[in-house]
């Protein structure tokens, strides 16, 4: 993440499939670290247009606090995060209540970012 702080005009940012949350259960990082810091780290990033974080095993409390990191976010056009508690509504916004967890499970081979053309 401490190279990320210096990207302000990182447009796609694919960490899908990292394992990044402590659902999975794999300690090779802090993980309670990694959303406190991505979750300060977002506000900043006022560029970024395309954002993956599908298939990372986030639980609910992490979920919620990313959901509310992303709450005044004006800029992404693409956000991904199938295989996580919480699910994206038809207006693209990331709700996280008790029961969905009906997205995890769902960690179908999914299409990643390829590219993104800015005008």
């Amino acid at each position: 993440m401490e190279g990320l702080e210096e990207k302000e005009t990182l447009a796609v940012l694919d960490l899908s499939y990292n394992n990044l949350g402590t659902r999975r259960l794999v300690d090779l990082v802090p993980k309670t670290l990694f959303v406190a810091r991505l979750c300060e780290l977002l506000p900043k990033l006022i560029l970024l247009q395309h954002f993956d974080l599908s298939c990372n095993g986030f639980t609910q409390e992490e979920s919620m606090k990313i959901a509310k990191a992303l709450e005044n976010n004006h800029t992404l056009h693409g956000f991904h995060f199938n295989g996580n508690w919480g699910y994206m509504d038809e207006q693209m916004f990331l709700v996280v209540t008790k029961d969905s967890e009906k997205s995890f499970g769902k960690e179908l081979l999914i299409d990643q970012i390829d590219s993104v053309k800015c005008k």
